[in-house]
């Protein structure tokens, strides 16, 4: 006898026999039915159509809301050719053998290692990280432009210094002060006539040095003694320098002569008497 479709309960069965008048029955024997159900699988990673990177192994997970059963997962390329294949209770597989590829997988769920369920095939990728080169920014060096000549600088040109008159006796060579400068570069020459003219002289070459010094203030008193001990025709620079040592644009400063003055009259007699 088959009974389709049992309800799910405590059922209760015997069988009973008659032949006439005569009738025999069976002890009533019990179970229960119970309603199975197809067990729900959900695919948790790799998730669909992801694209991954080559490791040195994939984990695959997987949920299930049905207890007691085994699983299969199955790998293949998107063709259909089998990659790997996994079994056990565990909802979660590991593939130690990753390769770059396009493939598929699905797990089955196993009741006596029959299939009573199964999910979709799912689709993935796997391929090598793409090595993008860093290069590093150029970084140009601060560059600040050199600083500019000194402005009004003196003596003016055609400036006369009478080594005889107490007055105006020292030439003091100044400038104004020109902003980032740490100190000034001061160069003094004496032309030098053999050489070339004084009209056509433009810078030290054409010259003799007297002297190229470096202060920290804005004017130079030149020593008369033991700097300017001849007559003749004075040139030269004045240059600010910065914070790191570096010469700005040349100011020149007029070309001044140094004089001793008219020559001494010659000794007038008071007597015409010879002594």
């Amino acid at each position: 006898i088959v009974v389709s479709n049992p309800p799910s309960s405590m059922l209760f069965w015997r069988i009973n026999s008659a032949f006439g008048d005569l009738a025999v029955a069976s002890a009533v024997e019990q179970f229960e039915v119970e309603k199975s159900h197809k067990p729900n699988i959900d695919l948790v990673f790799p998730h669909d159509d992801k694209a991954l990177i080559v490791k040195p192994d994939l984990r695959f997970t997987w949920q299930c809301d049905s207890p007691g059963l085994d699983f299969r997962l199955e790998l293949q390329t998107q063709q259909g050719a089998p990659v790997a294949s996994f079994r056990g209770p565990a909802q979660a597989a590991s593939w130690n053998k990753v390769a770059t590829g396009l493939y598929k997988w699905r797990v089955l769920a196993l009741h006596d290692g029959k299939a009573i369920g199964q999910t979709d095939w799912r689709n993935f990728s796997v391929a090598k990280p793409v090595i993008t080169p860093v290069v590093a920014p150029s970084v140009k060096p601060l560059s600040f432009p050199p600083l500019p000549a000194p402005s009004d600088v003196r003596p003016g040109l055609g400036k006369v210094f009478n080594l005889r008159d107490e007055e105006e006796n020292i030439p003091v060579i100044s400038w104004t002060p020109v902003d980032g400068a740490k100190v000034y570069e001061v160069v003094l020459y004496r032309q030098n006539f053999k050489a070339k003219p004084a009209s056509t002289a433009s810078n030290g070459d054409e010259g003799e040095l007297i002297f190229k010094k470096i202060v920290a203030n804005t004017s130079l008193a030149i020593q008369v003694q033991t700097e300017i001990q001849r007559e003749g025709e004075y040139y030269g620079t004045v240059r600010a320098v910065d914070k790191i040592e570096r010469s700005g644009a040349p100011a020149k400063f007029g070309r001044f002569k140094v004089t001793m003055g008219e020559p001494l009259a010659p000794p007038r007699s008071l007597s015409s008497e010879v002594q």
